[in-house]
């Protein structure tokens, strides 16, 4: 396994990981990226990878903005659709300040706009609403022998 130096005070394993598996570590973000671009997904530059750590068996991103931006991108409106990830495999003691989140990552809040939310759905409720409903349906038609 070849780890890869990260911008977040580490070395990580590069890989991917479905987007609606990765939560929030803080509550609330700032409304534009470092060098001032908004959170568009048109400000997502190419090569840019997510920071993840996995604590307690659930994903955690150690770059909300990024994960509220590509969370609006058409491109990964599936919740499976997986995004480049640098996996952590703890995380960095700089940036425990980070770990804040009070909703288990589950909401996020734009820093002077009440009104953008953005919620994550447990995967686990992925798998219960929307694939073992299709699984049942694809057997009651006798598609799958």
């Amino acid at each position: 396994v070849k780890l890869v130096e990260t911008t977040e005070g580490g070395r990580g394993i590069p890989g991917s990981i479905p987007l609606g598996a990765i939560f929030y570590c803080q509550d609330t973000i700032q409304v534009a990226f470092h060098d001032s671009s908004p959170l568009e997904p048109s400000s997502v530059q190419p090569g840019w990878r997510m920071h993840v750590v996995n604590i307690d068996g659930e994903w955690f991103t150690l770059n909300n903005r990024l994960l509220f931006t590509l969370r609006k991108d058409p491109k990964y409106s599936h919740p499976f659709a997986e995004v480049e990830v640098v996996i952590m495999p703890e995380l960095p003691w700089d940036l425990r300040w980070k770990w804040s989140t009070s909703t288990g990552g589950r909401h996020v809040h734009v820093k002077g706009n009440k009104q953008t939310l953005d919620s994550v759905q447990d995967p686990k409720d992925l798998i219960e609403v929307k694939v073992l409903p299709l699984i049942a349906r694809i057997l009651s038609l006798g598609l799958f022998v």
